[in-house]
């Protein structure tokens, strides 16, 4: 298994395996026919990655003998990796999602800031500044929309900034 296709294709498929069973505990006997694919040494180290990543739990003996050859003798998909088999990744997708909500008064503070930080004369600050308060919310959406994009068009800029901030 030396092709990252081929290997996840292989994981995919002791996942599909192990969902037939859930939420039972598969036992070894029903994972003989993904034998016929990968050898036991591979389909036991499948078993312990998708065990390590929390997608199934699975009984892996590796003999002490010095061989390293182990077996599987049964495993049970978990939560996780029933939503991995999903195509829209399940609730996991849901669960795992960041909603940033930003209020227009919020909105409207953090330009009024960067105004006054400007070098623009006291003038054009107080302008620019009537002008942002009097925008309304769709009118500020899309103001933040537009700066998300100038923002990222100076992509290389912001990322010496969030490498900075991180400490990388």
């Amino acid at each position: 298994m030396t092709d990252a296709n081929n290997e996840r294709a292989l994981q995919r498929r002791v996942l599909e395996a192990l969902d037939t069973f859930y939420p039972a505990f598969a036992p070894a006997s029903a994972m003989d026919g993904l034998l016929a694919e990968m050898s036991m040494q591979e389909l036991a180290a499948t078993v312990q990655h998708l065990q390590e990543l929390g997608l199934v739990t699975g009984k892996v003996h590796i003999a002490n003998d010095g061989s390293g050859r182990a077996t599987v003798f049964g495993a049970k998909i978990e939560a996780r990796g029933r939503d991995y088999l999903k195509a829209d990744g399940g609730l996991a997708a849901e669960l795992d999602t960041v909603v940033v909500r930003l209020h227009a008064d919020t909105i409207r503070a953090l330009l009024d800031a960067y105004i006054e930080q400007s070098d623009l004369d006291a003038s054009a600050k107080r302008k620019l500044s009537e002008a942002v308060r009097s925008l309304p919310a769709k009118g500020l959406e899309e103001a933040v929309v537009a700066l998300a994009r100038e923002g990222l068009a100076r992509w290389p800029d912001a990322l010496q900034w969030l490498q900075t901030l991180t400490g990388q």
